[in-house]
């Protein structure tokens, strides 16, 4: 199909949401966001904790940001989501501090949660308006390929631009991509399918949330596969954050710090664009083993991480891992997308939160941990900790979704 027929059969709208994604994505700062928090007088132990609070406030939002979802427009959410980040930016280009840190990553965890729960439903109502739902599972793997290659882009081009001018011009480069995202998103189609005449209050909206959760809790075959996938996710947020540590500890160059973020978000981006081809090869039930003795393999690279000093290696070892996480990845966006077959457009946003509350809760006490471990333990002690703990809550989780015996 040429170009022209895909804008004539309505796939403009979804190139330009895509291409928003894309640009709030790249995050210029976040291949080197240690060497930021240092600038700022912040320590190691202060990244994790900060990420920590980063989900707790992602965890206590899900369920208003489940309602905006749900009860007004979805593009509308995603504007506002936007705008909060477009703030953080200018909050970060003119002060400085640990207290600016702070405020500036809780701001990002409201505006993050209202982008992951509203830009999936959005997705989904456009294509079902335009009778083309059955492809989400595709559409959804090129929105986390956009998203990704964003991330990507911004590993390589992020790092040279700190070595170079600093993290001033870095921030004002934001501000402008992060405008063009906004107008972009400002131009896009409302595709809102509910049929409520009136907003919920918040107090039912909490109800609402709470009943739907002992659904799920309920239904096997949702619930089992929510815990291991957000289990999954936890670990592997554990291990992208412990890049530049690592690489720091093993006294190497700055640049290997954009190196690292590359081949992370470069891995994600590749797997992405992919999901909707090799999906159709083998089911996601046919994961879940596999994928649990890769993460074994991936501590096993970091401990080796622990230990050595020689670049290449050290490089050659984080591809692992990310190649590991690029696996994880294929199965969350699969779990995604079944998720949606389970209920209609008035209770997705709902659902979202529900998905997204466990794997954050998970997160965030695995980060708490790490603020509470690395600083008094040392880092060996710490990835040996995290290792039990996988392995208990992982053979559990990993044997639980198993036991469903749907063909998925």
């Amino acid at each position: 199909m040429s170009l022209v027929e895909k804008f004539k059969n309505g796939n403009i709208e979804i190139c330009k949401f895509n291409f928003a994604i894309f640009l709030q994505a790249t995050l210029l700062l976040s291949p080197i966001m240690l060497l930021f928090y240092q600038e700022n007088g912040l320590s190691v132990g202060e990244l994790f904790f900060f990420q920590s609070l980063f989900y707790l406030t992602s965890i206590i939002m899900e369920i208003p940001v489940g309602y905006l979802s749900d009860n007004i427009n979805r593009k509308n959410v995603l504007i506002l989501s936007f705008s909060i980040f477009l703030s953080i930016t200018f909050l970060w280009l003119f002060l400085k501090g640990y207290w600016i840190v702070l405020l500036g990553e809780v701001l990002f965890a409201v505006s993050k949660v209202m982008r992951d729960n509203a830009a999936s439903g959005y997705l989904y109502d456009y294509l079902k308006s335009q009778n083309q739902h059955q492809t989400m599972t595709k559409h959804y793997g090129y929105l986390n390929f956009f998203l990704a290659i964003g991330t990507t882009l911004a590993a390589l081009i992020g790092t040279w631009l700190y070595v170079k001018y600093g993290s001033k011009i870095i921030l004002l480069i934001e501000v402008v991509i992060i405008s063009i995202s906004i107008l972009l998103l400002a131009s896009l189609p409302k595709c809102f399918t509910s049929d409520k005449k009136h907003l919920e209050s918040i107090k039912h909206r909490t109800q609402e949330f709470i009943n739907t959760a002992k659904k799920i809790y309920k239904n096997k075959s949702i619930m089992n596969y929510i815990y291991y996938s957000g289990l999954l996710t936890s670990f592997s947020v554990l291990f992208a954050l412990s890049f530049q540590p690592l690489i720091q500890n093993a006294m190497l160059p700055v640049a290997l710090f954009g190196v690292a973020a590359f081949m992370n978000h470069g891995t994600r981006a590749g797997v992405s664009i992919i999901t909707g081809k090799i999906s159709k090869l083998f089911s996601i039930r046919k994961m879940i083993i596999p994928l649990f003795i890769l993460y074994i393999i991936a501590f096993g690279c970091i401990f080796m991480l622990l230990q050595i000093k020689n670049a290449p290696l050290v490089i050659s070892l984080i591809l692992a891992v990310c190649l590991i996480i690029g696996c994880q990845l294929l199965f969350t966006i699969r779990h995604v997308s079944r998720l949606h077959e389970f209920v209609d457009s008035e209770n997705r946003g709902n659902l979202m939160s529900i998905n997204n509350f466990f794997s954050r809760t998970m997160t965030f006490i695995i980060l708490l941990c790490s603020k509470l471990l690395i600083d008094k333990v040392g880092f060996t002690n710490f990835y040996t900790a995290c290792f039990c703990i996988f392995l208990f809550f992982g053979f559990i989780a990993m044997l639980k979704a198993y036991s469903i015996k749907e063909n998925i």
